[in-house]
Order: C-alpha cells, then sequence, then structure tokens
C-alpha cells in the first residue's frame, strides 16, 4: 500500500538498524530499566523467529550473555525481586539461544554435505533423466554457496528449500531407481530443514514466553486482585478455626493436589495428555463427594492450586482437616505469589495443631540435580 502523500515511514531495514544499534550499546549503558530491557529481548526474539536464516542477527550471543549476566541478573536482585523462579528463567535467556545456535550449525554442516551428495547424483543421471531435474540446479547451486559460505548476497534460504519441495514431488512416482534414490536424499533434506525450522520456532517462541513471564514479575502490583485473592483464602481457611490440620506444601507441580485426591478416596486413570511432559494421573472422584472437585490436578506443571483449599479426614476416630495450598514458585506471577504466602500463613494461624508435609516431585528434583550436574 502506498503511503500517504507528504507522510514519510520507517522501512523494515531502517527499523532493523536501529534496533540493532540500541543492542550493540546496551551492554555498555549505566543500569536500564527491567521492563526496558526484557522488552528489548522481546523485540529482538520476536525479530529473530520471522528472519530468514540469511539474514544478519540483530545482536550476538555476547551481547545477549553480557545484557543478562550484567544487567538483568543484577537488575532482580537489586530490586529485591530475584527467587529461584526468576534466576531459572534468566538462565534460559542465556542457554536456550546456545544450544539453538549450537543445533543450527550442525545442520548447516549436514545441509553442506547432503547438497554434495545431491549434486553427484545428478550428476551421474543419463542426459534423459537429467531434464527432469532442471529445476534443481537453480536452488541446489544457490543453497550450495550459501552453505559452503562463498555466497556474498544474501540468499532466501527458504525460499529455495521450498523450490526443491516442489521441484522432487513428482519424483515420487517415478519407476527408476536413480529417481527413487534422489527422491530419497531430496526428502530427507526437506525434513531437516523441517526440523530446523521447528527447533528456531519452539526455541523462540519460548523465550518469548519467559520475557513475558519475568515483566509480569516486575509489573506493578494489581491490589484488587490481591484482595480478592487474600479474602478467598481466607473464606476457604474458616472451617480450620481452632482445629487440627495436616498442610500439604510444596513447589507448583509436585503433586499436592493428587495427594489429596488419592486420600480423599479418589482412584486415578493413567492419560497421555499433548503438549504434557509426562503421563498423567486424572483423578475419577467416587459419587457422592464433590467436595474433591475442587482440588484440581494438571500434567502441565502449571498453577491450578489459587487459594487454600480444605478437605475433612478421618482415620481411627481422629478428625483431621487436609490442608491443599498453592504451589511456592506459582507460575502466574507475583501477586499470586504473594497471596499463596499471606493466605498460607492466616490458615496456619487459625489452627490448634498443625503438622507439615513436604510434597517433592521426582521429575522436578532429576531436572534440578542435572543443572546442577550432579546427573
Amino acid at each position: 500500500m502506498d503511503e500517504p502523500e507528504g507522510k514519510t515511514g520507517t522501512s523494515t531495514s531502517s527499523m532493523t538498524a536501529i534496533m540493532r544499534r540500541n543492542f550493540t550499546s546496551l551492554k555498555n549503558l549505566p543500569y536500564q530499566t527491567l521492563e526496558t530491557m526484557l522488552l528489548m529481548l522481546s523485540a529482538y526474539f520476536e525479530h529473530d523467529r520471522k528472519r530468514d536464516l540469511s539474514e544478519r542477527r540483530l545482536m550476538n550471543l555476547v551481547d545477549l550473555d553480557t545484557l543478562v549476566t550484567k544487567q538483568l541478573i543484577p537488575g532482580f536482585e537489586q530490586s529485591g525481586q530475584m527467587n529461584f523462579t526468576i534466576r531459572d528463567k534468566l538462565k534460559a535467556l542465556q542457554r536456550m539461544p546456545i544450544e539453538l545456535d549450537n543445533f543450527i550449525q550442525d545442520k548447516q554442516q549436514y545441509f553442506k554435505g547432503a547438497l554434495e551428495d545431491i549434486s553427484a547424483q545428478i550428476a551421474i543421471l543419463p542426459n534423459a533423466l537429467q531434464n527432469m531435474t532442471g529445476g534443481l540446479m537453480d536452488p541446489i547451486a544457490n543453497l550450495s554457496e550459501f552453505f559452503d559460505g562463498s555466497f556474498d548476497d544474501q540468499v532466501n534460504v527458504t525460499k529455495y528449500f521450498t523450490m526443491i519441495r516442489d521441484e522432487s514431488s513428482s519424483f515420487q512416482k517415478s519407476d527408476n531407481k536413480s529417481i527413487k534414490a534422489l527422491y530419497t536424499s531430496l526428502s530427507q533434506l526437506i525434513r531437516a530443514w523441517k526440523e530446523l525450522q521447528d527447533r528456531r520456532e519452539d526455541t523462540l517462541t519460548a523465550l518469548l514466553a519467559d520475557c513475558d513471564n519475568l515483566m509480569n514479575q516486575i509489573r506493578a502490583i494489581d491490589f484488587a486482585a490481591l484482595i480478592d485473592l487474600l479474602k478467598s483464602s481466607r473464606d476457604q481457611s474458616e472451617c480450620l478455626n481452632d482445629d487440627y490440620a495436616v498442610f500439604l506444601v510444596g513447589c507448583t507441580g509436585a503433586g499436592k493436589s493428587t495427594l489429596l485426591q488419592f486420600l480423599g478416596g479418589s482412584t486415578f486413570k493413567v492419560e497421555t495428555v499433548d503438549g504434557a511432559v509426562r503421563e498423567h494421573y486424572k483423578p475419577v472422584i467416587p459419587p457422592g463427594n464433590p467436595d474433591l472437585e475442587k482440588f484440581i490436578t494438571s500434567p502441565f506443571g502449571r498453577s491450578e492450586t489459587s487459594t487454600v483449599n480444605c478437605y475433612p479426614i478421618t482415620y481411627n476416630d481422629q478428625k483431621a482437616w487436609f490442608v491443599d495450598t498453592p504451589g511456592l514458585g506459582d507460575t502466574e506471577g507475583h501477586v499470586k505469589q504473594i497471596a499463596n504466602v499471606v493466605g498460607i500463613v492466616q490458615a496456619l494461624q487459625r489452627c490448634k495443631k498443625v503438622k507439615v508435609v513436604f510434597c517433592v516431585s521426582d521429575y522436578d528434583m532429576a531436572n534440578r540435580m542435572k543443572q546442577q550436574g550432579f546427573i
């Protein structure tokens, strides 16, 4: 669309140049506001997600590491907001781009060798068969030069892989062994390209989500939401007045709600859920026990319990309230974290006698040990 007469716009290339200058200078500036830096990082990851493989990066990995190490980590520490969840996400901002970059470099080496092999396969075809491959020569030659590092101009890598995929689609029906073998090689090349594209998309989407989560941690407290959560926790814990209670405490996803479902008489069926990191044991609540429905379980390691929830269990004629508490390190932001801690303390203060059960997920423990290098 043409721009209105008398007005000027900022081109994509000039906007990219402005952002690149900002990233280059950011590491040398004194402490910036946390939100400004996270917004800059989000813009970088969003740009990187949309760019073609051949386009120049806005920021190199050294600048990114320096930004996290010298600006973001001290910024969160100075603001008094640093916790295990934030530290893990900041480490991910350092680690995941490096892992992605290493993956891309490995794939680039694979593409270089695969294209050489495909070119050799085409070269030994009889002339009659080589006519079938005429549409492949230009994209293969351009990609070979690009991955060999001898192509001076930017190459639209995605465009040439798409051309190879489209040109080779008819080879699948050929009865000729050489053409079938060539089709197999080309299919492996396209699958590797799709794998690279998917890995980039997944990694950069996760990094954008981490930036958004971190920004939610530093934004102003929503006092109306905080008051509503505290009121709900207070109402739920009224039953504990001067009574005996067992508090289930642990990080988000540790299995507190699942344990309480089990103690309350639920049975379980195993489900495999798309997008979950492990199988999910879904509770089957016994008939006539609707109170257990408020204890929600999830396979995704995210917060489901928003306030303290109480359930009475009688054993050997002794009744005690079992209290399901919101997860420590709640994944829903700092308002929920504040409400969780205050709500738990208020519930504890109501009780006559308390026992605390700490729930620990073996999955999370293994991940933590891997991060620390023990396994």
